[in-house]
């Protein structure tokens, strides 16, 4: 508790328990306006932070939402350049596919005659 001084003049017109109910009034007083005080300092202080914690999180989630749609963009980039890639590899496949048949069918074919050719004139047709 705070301790009160009363001036002379006051304390020689004040009883002893007059006195000290003055004191006590004044003490009472002041801790209350300095509870009132260190409330108020306080409000103020958490609406301060609550407001600077919410301009922080509106800045983090706009930050994040950028990160997030760059990297969408460059996934998406890299996606479209590896399709590309792997349908240019698939066209190239097949052309190589079919060239390959092409010669085994016609290597086929022409065994196919020579054997012909080979039985028809083992058969004394031409």
């Amino acid at each position: 508790m705070q301790i009160v001084v009363l001036p002379e003049v006051i304390e020689q017109k004040l009883k002893v328990n007059e006195r000290k109910e003055v004191i006590n009034f004044i003490n009472d007083l002041v801790a209350d306006v300095s509870d009132g005080l260190k409330k108020d300092i306080i409000e103020i202080l958490e609406e301060k932070f609550e407001k600077k914690l919410s301009v922080e999180l509106v800045n983090l989630k706009l930050e994040l939402s950028e990160r997030i749609t760059k990297t969408e963009a460059q996934l998406n980039e890299r996606i479209n350049t590896g399709d590309e890639k792997l349908r240019v590899e698939i066209a190239n496949s097949k052309a190589e596919i079919i060239k390959w048949m092409f010669l085994f069918w016609i290597g086929n074919v022409i065994t196919i005659i020579g054997g012909i050719i080979g039985i028809l004139k083992i058969a004394k047709v031409f």
